[in-house]
């Protein structure tokens, strides 16, 4: 039996290599867990010195960390198809155009342009603030479908969970949120082929700006690929998402009545002529 300094010793290796079995699982990404996964169920003998170590190798055992998922080949090589060729677009635009660094400022300009948040907090202030009015009912339905736009990007990035490019520098992302280190499909996409495509269709005045809406939208769509921030098949399937919303919401769009109605709801007001007006 061992005491006194021995046993401080035994104590801080125990210490060293529980800390290092953390350190080893806070910097394992997925491609090196089955290597730990491997490593841990080798072990044979386990000291209570090692308390972490042991409920770890129980929970691989019992399965309880999960198994990672695992890809289709098809897909698998449709995503490294699609990684290279993205790779390859921006280095022909750099070459042709470069550098890219000259460009941030357009690019970061049509990123803020098309983020979510700006665009919820512009047309919210605008329903409190105005009365009831044609634009006050435009700017409700865009509300509501920015809504349903951010809710559906939200779940499909939940679901798909694609890493955004090695080369996308989340530090400098604008309003990120933990949903947003997925990359497909491209958020702001959906948004500005959505927007694009409906206010034409619902208001003639948009109809003559259709061109220049149509451009921004392809702006920023490339935009996303030149910062790094998504993969050509992410802006694919946000182009395909938002032109399906465009079509959907175009069928539920709220009459000027349904709007002020809804509006009267939640800001608690009342309409002229109504027999509740007081």
């Amino acid at each position: 039996m061992t005491t006194g300094p021995d046993v401080e010793q035994n104590e801080t290796r125990a210490t060293l290599r529980t800390d290092d079995v953390t350190a080893q699982i806070s910097l394992t990404s997925e491609h090196q867990e089955s290597v730990l996964r491997r490593k841990l169920l080798q072990s044979k003998e386990e000291s209570p010195l090692f308390p972490k170590t042991v409920r770890l190798r129980s929970e691989i055992e019992t399965g309880k960390m999960g198994e990672k998922r695992v890809v289709p080949g098809p897909l698998k090589k449709t995503l490294e198809w699609d990684v290279k060729m993205t790779d390859k677009a921006v280095k022909m635009f750099d070459q042709k155009y470069g550098p890219l660094s000259k460009y941030n400022s357009i690019f970061k300009g049509l990123e803020i342009s098309c983020h979510g948040i700006p665009w919820l907090i512009v047309t919210a202030t605008f329903i409190f603030l105005l009365d009831s009015s044609p634009f006050r009912n435009l700017m409700v339905n865009i509300f509501l479908v920015l809504i349903f736009d951010i809710i559906v990007v939200a779940v499909v990035k939940a679901i798909a969970r694609r890493r955004r490019p090695e080369r996308n520098q989340n530090d400098e992302m604008i309003g990120s949120f933990s949903v947003d280190k997925f990359s497909f499909p491209s958020g702001h996409c959906t948004r500005a082929v959505m927007l694009s495509l409906l206010l034409p269709l619902k208001y003639d005045l948009f109809f003559w700006f259709s061109p220049v809406l149509a451009g921004w939208g392809a702006a920023v769509s490339i935009s996303r690929v030149l910062l790094h921030r998504h993969h050509i098949l992410d802006v694919i399937g946000g182009t395909v998402i938002g032109i399906l919303q465009a079509m959907l919401y175009s069928l539920t769009w709220l009459s000027d009545e349904s709007a002020q109605g809804l509006v009267n709801f939640f800001l608690d007001e009342t309409q002229v002529g109504a027999s509740y007006d007081v």
